[in-house]
């Protein structure tokens, strides 16, 4: 298992009003009789719509599995099942009887198997799946158009925006907050942890977003007034005031209006402290705008509040009682459940992280090709040892590889536990093997957490969806299995030489010193030389290098110190010990310099993998004569 977490960086006021993600769209475009259909610019050939009573009847799968859902067929009964997140269609060939989430509905013209393409209503599918139908008479074209607001959670937002009857939304998970819906801003984008939201304006070109951050301290809404005056550099502030929700909860508002003769940007943002919660809400419309519009929307900002009654949707996707939340990836062919509170970034569209960064806790998503007939069982037995001698025995206690299956797969998995300091830490490594594929996910938490059953429920929530291989390709996990790979280092002029892993990183390099790193597991090799002229004696030197290693390190003691033979020189060789290092270089004269070769790691890595490195090293060390 290998984790990477991500920096995130806070941007100034005005780019979080200007900044928002494109809205995920799914587009099916066709025209009566044509053989060709657009789904999301890509042309498929299919069965040509036809009209019949006027009712336009379409291809059922190639519709349904554009947003996502999947089509079952019984040949037996000629039935057929849509399902996708959260709905499920039950249809007969034959019968305009048919059923929603198992609720009767009622077809305009039953389904149609036309040379074995089973042709359906386009508005009963396109309406229960939240998505709009428009018809352009004159070129007898069709265009179904839907937004994925969250195409990763468990929840179809449109779907259930389209069907609710509330006054309200609001999220009961993240911050709490409610506010007024309205036809005027239309939901278009949801994070998958639930801290933004993105809502369209409707015939206007602009957003109202909200998000949603962990309380900072003791910040109050008077701090985040302070901190929008700054906005007056270069904005013409309206309203700059203290006011109070509905419920009396006070907030930072803030209204200016910033461009130039070829751009105005209209801007209204609030900020509420509430609870463990910062909640920003932040209004931009990108042109000239009409007061009375303004007041409408201004209106319906001023409903938000942190009330949460049955009058409202509530959008959280998270379980109230277990707090996790589903998390589906049609991409890998997964869907799992992981902790309501961890965000979710992505590395790369194989490697997937959710993180709690306040409780240092993480799951990871990995997924790799299985090639050269390596299995899950190769890499959980590499990943097993490399692991083992990456940790100090001291430090680190290992279960034994076991073996299960899950959801029909075959899969390994380990355990361990870290003690640094007075904290424990679990990790989890489980690998699943699927087809060409095989999974690894990664779980780390706090012993004295309240994740101590997650590695469980995770794995037993952990279900396959249908994948597309040729879609995927081939994605190699390109760390090795056959151990450390070293590579030569020249360094003074090339007459000093040595060697280092080819994957540690040369961050600093001179005449007076060398230094490489292992920066993920905290381990360093590096070379420096000590004018005569300045140390005249062994010890002197010796005494220099003691007081550089000194400064860099907590709690410093020196464990060992010695004279021994070093590249066949007299040489000092010292040994020191820290809360965050452990070092040991070795002293020597080499003409008009004494030359120090020194190799730290710290004493959690501290492990036979970097014992060898560090052999490895000395052992290369050569000066040329």
């Amino acid at each position: 298992m290998k984790i990477r977490l991500l920096c995130l960086t806070v941007l100034t006021t005005l780019c979080f009003v200007l900044l928002v993600h494109a809205a995920d769209v799914t587009e099916i475009s066709f025209r009566i009789g044509s053989d060709s259909l657009s789904v999301n610019g890509k042309a498929v050939t299919s069965v040509a719509p036809y009209t019949e009573n006027g009712t336009t009847l379409v291809p059922l799968r190639i519709i349904s599995e554009a947003f996502g859902a999947y089509v079952a067929w019984n040949p037996e009964n000629a039935d057929i099942t849509v399902s996708s997140a959260n709905t499920v269609l039950s249809l007969t060939i034959g019968s305009t009887a048919a059923y929603v989430n198992d609720a009767p509905a009622q077809l305009l013209l039953p389904p149609a198997l036309i040379g074995g393409t089973t042709m359906v209503p386009i508005r009963f599918i396109a309406e229960n799946f939240g998505a709009e139908v428009l018809y352009d008479e004159k070129t007898a074209s069709v265009l179904v158009r839907k937004t994925n607001i969250a195409p990763k959670s468990s929840i179809d937002y449109a779907m259930l925006l389209k069907s609710s009857q509330k006054p309200r939304l609001g999220d009961s998970f993240v911050g709490g907050w409610s506010m007024d819906r309205s036809d005027r801003l239309l939901l278009t984008e949801r994070s998958f942890d639930g801290r933004t939201h993105v809502f369209s304006l409707k015939d206007l070109d602009g957003t109202v977003t909200i998000r949603v951050a962990p309380r900072l301290l003791e910040s109050t809404a008077e701090d985040a007034l302070g901190s929008y005056r700054s906005i007056g550099n270069y904005a013409t502030v309206s309203h700059l005031d203290i006011h109070h929700t509905p419920s009396n909860i006070p907030y930072a508002h803030i209204q200016y209006k910033t461009g130039s003769s070829h751009y105005t940007l209209y801007a209204d943002e609030r900020t509420y402290i509430h609870g463990d919660y910062k909640l920003t809400v932040a209004l931009s419309v990108n042109h000239e705008i009409d007061s009375e519009t303004l007041s409408s929307l201004f209106k319906i900002l001023d409903s938000l509040d942190f009330t949460f009654d049955d009058s409202v949707e509530d959008l959280s996707d998270a379980d109230k009682k277990t707090a996790l939340r589903w998390y589906r990836s049609p991409d890998l062919g997964i869907t799992l459940q992981v902790p309501g509170a961890y965000s979710e970034h992505i590395s790369a569209m194989n490697n997937i992280s959710f993180t709690d960064s306040q409780k240092k806790c993480y799951v990871q998503l990995s997924m790799y090709s299985a090639f050269d007939g390596s299995s899950a069982w190769d890499w959980v037995q590499s990943d097993y040892a490399n692991n083992r001698a990456l940790f100090s025995e001291k430090t680190a206690v290992f279960s034994e590889i076991s073996q299960t299956m899950i959801d029909g797969q075959k899969a390994y998995l380990y355990s361990y536990t870290i003690t640094e300091s007075d904290a424990k830490h679990l990790y989890h490594d489980i690998f699943i093997e699927r087809d060409a594929y095989f999974y690894n996910i990664g779980i780390a938490h706090d012993m004295d957490s309240d994740h101590e059953n997650l590695a469980s429920s995770l794995s037993q929530s952990i279900r396959f969806l249908p994948m597309d291989a040729q879609k995927l390709g081939t994605m190699l996990r390109t760390d090795a299995m056959d151990g450390i790979r070293y590579t030569n280092c020249q360094w003074f002029d090339n007459k000093v030489s040595f060697q280092k892993p080819a994957s540690w990183q040369e961050i600093a390099q001179s005449v007076h010193s060398f230094r490489a790193t292992d920066a993920a597991n905290h381990a360093a090799i590096f070379v420096s030389r000590y004018p005569i002229a300045l140390y005249p004696t062994l010890d002197k030197a010796c005494t220099a290098v003691k007081k550089d290693i000194a400064d860099s390190t907590l709690d410093f003691r020196i464990s060992k110190e010695y004279t021994t033979t070093f590249c066949g020189k007299n040489a000092c060789m010292i040994e020191t010990t820290g809360k965050d290092s452990r070092t040991r270089v070795y002293v020597f004269r080499d003409q008009s310099y004494y030359i120090c070769a020194g190799f730290s790691v710290h004493p959690l890595y501290d492990g036979t993998r970097h014992n060898e490195i560090r052999t490895q090293f000395f052992d290369s060390f050569n000066i040329a004569k």
